[in-house]
C-alpha cells in the first residue's frame, strides 16, 4: 500500500479522507485504533497512545498519514486531504480565487464541526436545542452561508468536487443522521449532498465491505458512538 493511515475505529475525520482516496483512485490502507474499557471500567485509548510517539510523526495526532512513496509522515485531517489532492493534482482548487474560498471554508467547517461535537459528547450540557435552533451561532446560521456559496454552483469551490466537498459532506452527513430533516429548507445543499453521494468513488466506498455507517463518534459520545443510530430528531 502506498498511502497508510491511522485513526480510531469510527467514521469521524477518517471517512472523508478514505472517500477522497477512492475518488482519486489512490491505493491505501487504514490502521484502526480501538477505544477499550480498562480494569476500572474507564474508556482507554491505549492502542493509540502506546504507539503515538513511535511513528515518526512531527506532530503526533489522529488521523495520521505515511506516504511510502515520498516518505512524508503527517497528521491533521484537512492537511492530509490537501496533500493527497495536491500530489495527484486532482480535487484541488484551480486558481487563487478558488483557493481563497477553500481556505475560508476549511476553517469555517472546523467551527461547524465543533458545534456538533458539543452536541454529541458529554461535558457541554444542553447545547442540542441551541445548535439545532435558529440563533446566531446555530447550525442554521452556518447552513445559510453554505447555501449562498452554492447558489448556481454544483460544488463549493470549483466546477469539480474538491477536497473541501469531501470534508463538508461528511460533517453535514453526521448532522443528517441525527436530524434527517436537517437540509429541508436548503435546496442547494440538499442537491449538492445528493450529487456528491452519486460520485463513483463515493458510491464504491460506501457500498464496500469495510465501510460502517456507525459508529460516527467515539463510544464515550452521548450520540453516534454506538454501532447503529441511537436516536434521531424530527
Amino acid at each position: 500500500m502506498v498511502l497508510k493511515f491511522g485513526y480510531w475505529d469510527i467514521r469521524g475525520l477518517m471517512a472523508p479522507i478514505e472517500m477522497l482516496c477512492e475518488h482519486l483512485g489512490e491505493e491505501y490502507s487504514t490502521e484502526k485504533y480501538l477505544l477499550r474499557k480498562d480494569v476500572n471500567e474507564k474508556t482507554s485509548g491505549v492502542s493509540w497512545f502506546d504507539v503515538k510517539e513511535k511513528l515518526g510523526l512531527p506532530f503526533p495526532n489522529l488521523p495520521w498519514l505515511h506516504d511510502e512513496e515520498t516518505g512524508v509522515k503527517m497528521s491533521e485531517c484537512t492537511a492530509i486531504m490537501k496533500y493527497i489532492s495536491r500530489k495527484s493534482n486532482k480535487a484541488v482548487p484551480k486558481n487563487i480565487s478558488e483557493q481563497a474560498l477553500a481556505d475560508q471554508l476549511e476553517n469555517v467547517l472546523m467551527d461547524f464541526r465543533m458545534g456538533f461535537i458539543k452536541v454529541c459528547y458529554p461535558g457541554y450540557g444542553g447545547v442540542e436545542d441551541t445548535w439545532f435552533g435558529k440563533g446566531l451561532f446555530s447550525a442554521v446560521s452556518f447552513l445559510e452561508r453554505f447555501e449562498k456559496v452554492l447558489d448556481g454552483k454544483d460544488w463549493f469551490c470549483s466546477d469539480e468536487a474538491t477536497y473541501i466537498d469531501f470534508y463538508a459532506w461528511e460533517i453535514i452527513d453526521h448532522h443528517c443522521q441525527r436530524k434527517p430533516s436537517f437540509l429541508k429548507d436548503f435546496p442547494n445543499l440538499a442537491s449538492w449532498r445528493a450529487r456528491f453521494s452519486k460520485l463513483e468513488g463515493v458510491e464504491r466506498y460506501r457500498s464496500g465491505a469495510s465501510f460502517k455507517e456507525y459508529p460516527i463518534n467515539a463510544r464515550v459520545a452521548t450520540w453516534g458512538g454506538k454501532t447503529e443510530n441511537d436516536g434521531i430528531l424530527e
